[in-house]
């Protein structure tokens, strides 16, 4: 102890007194410094919503192909109880093997958000990444996984936002990351469901292959070229109504 006195002493002469006193503040300052303050992901507690919904279920507006094509399944969303951003439900459906999609529908109007994209998919090992995640009280809306079946693994924070879908923040992922780290309003996916429709493989269940082949009954196709729709599904469905009937 003694010895350092004697250093801070010589210091203190060698210096002068102002200018050692300056080096402590500046020491001081230098470490009385708070942490610095890293960006994090959006979190669902930044956007609350008032989820206290008691109103009337609203048809769903199909004023759209893709809510025409399909029309059952939104319907059935639409009888279901608020699960988002206050008065909306979020329905998802299989479009194909380890596929999704889905859209909101605004319970107070009946007005339809279609999901933009797809949500996809098995892992090497048979694993689900694709995670949606929401909650009654919070606009923000979680997509985790292969989006529109294109690569990387994504993680995509969507609001809504005056009846619109509004992208917050993206991520790439890795595997080991796609759980999430909260319990969840969420659907999660395993394998196919065990149910086929003429022939072919139902996800959830085979409301998007249901859908496809209404489609082409009402349109009258006769050839699979003829078949369109955003989801495997869908296409699925249109390809075995042409089978049964031409």
């Amino acid at each position: 102890m003694k010895h350092v006195q004697r250093e801070l002493m010589k210091a203190i002469s060698f210096l002068g007194f102002h200018s050692f006193l300056l080096i402590l503040i500046a020491f001081d300052n230098a470490f009385s410094q708070p942490a610095p303050q890293y960006i994090d992901r959006p979190h669902f507690y930044d956007h609350q919503v008032d989820d206290s919904w008691r109103g009337r279920h609203a048809e769903p507006v199909l004023n759209s192909s893709f809510a025409r094509n399909y029309r059952t399944r939104l319907r059935e969303t639409a009888l279901q109880l608020p699960n988002f951003a206050g008065h909306y439900t979020v329905g998802l459906w299989g479009c194909g093997t380890s596929c999704l999609m889905g859209a909101i529908v605004d319970l107070n109007t009946g007005s339809i958000v279609e999901i933009p994209f797809t949500i996809c998919c098995h892992d090497a090992d048979g694993m689900n990444s694709g995670r949606v995640e929401y909650y009654a009280n919070s606009d923000l809306i979680i997509f985790r996984g292969l989006l529109d079946e294109q690569e990387p693994l994504r993680e995509a924070h969507y609001r809504l936002v005056a009846g619109n879908l509004q992208l917050v923040a993206e991520y790439e992922l890795e595997e080991a990351t796609l759980e999430p780290e909260l319990t969840t309003t969420e659907y999660s996916g395993g394998s196919n469901s065990g149910q086929t429709f003429g022939g072919y493989e139902c996800l959830v269940d085979c409301s998007g292959h249901e859908a496809g082949y209404e489609w082409a009954m009402e349109n009258d196709i006769a050839y699979e070229a003829d078949c369109e729709g955003k989801s495997q599904s869908f296409v699925e469905g249109c390809y075995f109504y042409v089978e049964e009937n031409y």
